[in-house]
C-alpha cells in the first residue's frame, strides 16, 4: 500500500511565488517556496497517527527532499531519495510557461519514444518509474513517496487499470492532486482516499 504524496510549491507552480505562471520544473533543483515548506509541514501532520510505515522513498530533487523532510521528522523516518521517482525530463522545455508549450510536451506522449530535446523520451520515464511504482503499490508494507505532479498523473492513470499499464487519457491530464497533496493507493490499485485538486 502506499501513500503517495506531491511536493509543495515551489516559485514555478505560479499563482505565488516567484512567478505569476506555472513553469516546467522537470529536473531543476528548484527548492521549496515559504508556503510549499508549510503546506508540506501540514501534510505531514496530518500522516502523525499513521504508524507502520517501512519506508519514506523520496525523489532525489531538492523540493520532494524538503517535503520528504518534514514527514521524516513527524513519523521518525529516514529518507529513502531514489532516482526512480524523478519527473519526466523535459530538456529544453524546463522553465517554459505551461500555458504556452503543454500541447506541444503531451505530443511526447503520443510519440513515447520521441527523444524530447534536451531531455529524455517518455517512454524512458515510463521505464524508469513503472517497475518502482508496481513494486511499492503492490507490497503489503505501507510506504510513503513523495514525488512529482507528472509521477502523481502516472500513478492515478496505471490505477485506472489496476497497474497494468497507464490510461494515456489521465497521463495528457491535469495531476490528480494539487501541490502537498496525498492519495492513499492500495495493493490492488485502489485509489481510495485523495486530497482535492485544485481548480
Amino acid at each position: 500500500m502506499l501513500i503517495a504524496i506531491r511536493h509543495g510549491k515551489t516559485g514555478f507552480n505560479g499563482t505565488s511565488g516567484s512567478t505569476s505562471e506555472e513553469k516546467f520544473r522537470g529536473w531543476l533543483p528548484i527548492p521549496l517556496t515559504l508556503e510549499g515548506m508549510k503546506t508540506s509541514r501540514e501534510t505531514a501532520e496530518s500522516l502523525e497517527e499513521i504508524e507502520d510505515v517501512e519506508h519514506l522513498y523520496v525523489s532525489d530533487v531538492v523540493r520532494t527532499i524538503q517535503s520528504g523532510m518534514e514527514i521524516g521528522q513527524v513519523l521518525s523516518l529516514e529518507l529513502e531519495p531514489v532516482f526512480e521517482l524523478r519527473d519526466w525530463n523535459l530538456g529544453d522545455f524546463v522553465g517554459k510557461e505551461v500555458s504556452k508549450t503543454l500541447k506541444e510536451v503531451l505530443t511526447f506522449i503520443d510519440e513515447p519514444l520521441k527523444k524530447v530535446p534536451g531531455g529524455e523520451s517518455y517512454q524512458t520515464f515510463l521505464d524508469r518509474a513503472v517497475p518502482f511504482l508496481k513494486e511499492i503499490v503492490e507490497d503489503d508494507d505501507l510506504c510513503i513517496a513523495v514525488s512529482h505532479a507528472r509521477v502523481m498523473g502516472l500513478i492515478a492513470a496505471l490505477a485506472k487499470n489496476k497497474g497494468k499499464h497507464p490510461d494515456t487519457k489521465m497521463l495528457k491530464s491535469k495531476p490528480p492532486i494539487g501541490p502537498s497533496g496525498l492519495m492513499i493507493v492500495n495493493s490492488s490499485w485502489e485509489i481510495i482516499f485523495k486530497t482535492e485538486a485544485p481548480d
